[in-house]
């Protein structure tokens, strides 16, 4: 693995742990955690006007898509994620 690999699958650790510790991110039992919320819970916050957040949504999409995350049922306008 390349070390841009390494870093994007840290990343995406980092935020499965994250998630595991939020109650609302529980398997089936959580009603799910905005992208912001679990940012700020990750200290992903970058602090860029305007661009804020995109790391933490592409990491969300990249897991959901790897099926380790649910878009919570329901919450397709604000999306909530919980841990599959």
């Amino acid at each position: 693995m390349s070390t841009g690999t390494n870093l994007i699958q840290a990343c995406k650790d980092h935020v499965l742990a994250t998630m595991k510790g939020m109650p609302e991110c529980q398997p089936r039992s959580g009603q799910g955690a905005g992208y912001r919320s679990i940012e700020q819970e990750a200290d992903f916050d970058l602090a860029l006007d305007g661009q804020n957040g995109w790391l933490t949504w592409s990491l969300l999409i990249a897991l959901t898509e790897a099926g380790k995350v649910e878009v919570v049922p329901g919450s397709e306008k604000r999306r909530k994620y919980r841990l599959r």
